[in-house]
């Protein structure tokens, strides 16, 4: 276990939340429909929660949990955000953050990791402190600042955990005895395709 006690987290990515009329229509089953940005974290397995403080613009931030930084730049690309928070939580307890940004403003400009992709801006570590359940985790670098509840974060990373202990005890029983908790965890967040999304809503359940 991790000394910050959220070794069911490893990563946070932080990104301004929808203005009230900011939906997107999606083509699904060969039928349209509008969805807010929200609605897309958690249909592709995502834990999510409201952040604190004032990101990329005058609404709340979104906290998505064991995100890529691949795939936050293309869902962030996708869906018109100049900007995103990727942290990457260590054993030691602290949390690397990095902030980027895309490299033309326009955000209706389409994505591309050869001609606009997001490049790092600001970056920043910071200490995890548990020892105040009642607190905030906060991250404040020059040009970004965040915060979530730690009781945010124990409940997030208890149901990821239980949910891990469940997964890998039910393909240890049907004879794959080389999967581990840490092994599953990091294909959920690294995987590409469906089954990675499918493992990944399974640690998720009980939160979406």
């Amino acid at each position: 276990m991790n000394k910050h006690g959220f070794n069911g987290i490893r990563t946070i990515v932080v990104v301004a939340s929808d203005a009230p009329d900011d939906q997107w229509i999606i083509k699904r089953y060969n039928q349209k429909t509008r969805r807010s940005l929200l609605s897309i974290f958690k249909s592709s397995g995502y834990a999510c929660a409201q952040a604190m403080e004032k990101f990329g613009n005058f609404y709340r931030p979104y906290a998505i949990f064991n995100m890529s930084v691949d795939a936050a730049k293309k869902i962030c690309g996708k869906y018109q955000r100049t900007s995103f928070v990727f942290s990457v939580l260590n054993e030691e307890g602290v949390i690397h953050s990095e902030y980027y940004i895309k490299q033309e403003q326009d955000p209706t400009l389409p994505y591309s990791k050869q001609a606009n992709d997001f490049t790092k801006n600001d970056e920043c570590d910071t200490l995890a402190n548990t020892s105040n359940p009642d607190g905030n985790l906060m991250v404040i670098g020059k040009k970004f600042k965040y915060g979530i509840p730690y009781q945010t974060l124990h409940s997030i990373n208890e149901t990821i955990c239980e949910n891990l202990k469940r997964m890998v005890a039910i393909e240890k029983n049907r004879g794959n005895h080389t999967i581990t908790e840490e092994r599953a965890l990091e294909f959920t967040i690294n995987g590409v395709g469906m089954s990675p999304c499918l493992w990944r809503m399974a640690t998720t359940k009980g939160l979406l």
